[in-house]
């Protein structure tokens, strides 16, 4: 909603501001016996910041408010099970597949074209905030563990580093003192 209402002053008005980019979006629709997302997708800029747990949550919550428990979704083969993979991690389940065009039948994984996830989220909004929560806090301790990792793989090839410079300067050292130089 936007346009120029009614101006006390003869001076134009300022033009409006851009909206805010679009970092993430999904579109949902009642199915059976959950709430289908379809069409989710976030910017690549804004991948593995959360964005797309809070866009499911929000889901979550439109899915409690229709009296649905659960979340749907599609992944396709083709996109080399990146979605699937992240459905997964939050805890959804191939529940149908072979949903896609290549005629592959149902059940046949892969093959199909395309697998439907189910992740059940809860039936009132306080399941689906603990859930999110949970999921939430998941992905902190994952996170946090991957820093670790690396922290500890940095402080070896640091000490390694080390190891090897003392280790040719001291050979270096102990060829000058056997001719004499040191």
């Amino acid at each position: 909603v936007g346009g120029r209402g009614p101006s006390s002053s003869s001076s134009p008005s300022p033009s409006p501001s851009p909206p805010p980019p679009l970092v993430a979006l999904a579109a949902a629709v009642p199915y059976h016996d959950g709430l289908y997302v379809c069409n989710f997708c976030v910017h690549p800029s804004h991948r593995k910041s959360g964005v797309g747990l809070d866009v499911l949550e929000a889901a979550g919550h439109v899915a409690a408010g229709r009296g649905l428990d659960a979340l749907l979704g599609n992944a396709r083969s083709d996109d080399g099970g990146v979605l699937r993979a992240y459905y997964e991690r939050l805890g959804a389940t191939a529940v149908r597949s072979g949903m896609g065009s290549d005629g592959a039948a149902a059940g046949e994984g892969w093959g199909g074209g395309h697998v439907r996830l189910r992740r059940v989220v809860g039936s009132t909004p306080e399941e689906v905030a603990a859930l999110f929560e949970r999921l939430r806090e998941g992905r902190r301790r994952r996170r946090t563990a991957r820093r670790r990792r690396v922290a500890v793989s940095t402080g070896v090839a640091v000490a390694c580093g080390f190891a090897i410079v003392k280790f040719f300067l001291g050979t270096r050292r102990h060829k000058a003192s056997q001719v004499g130089i040191a």
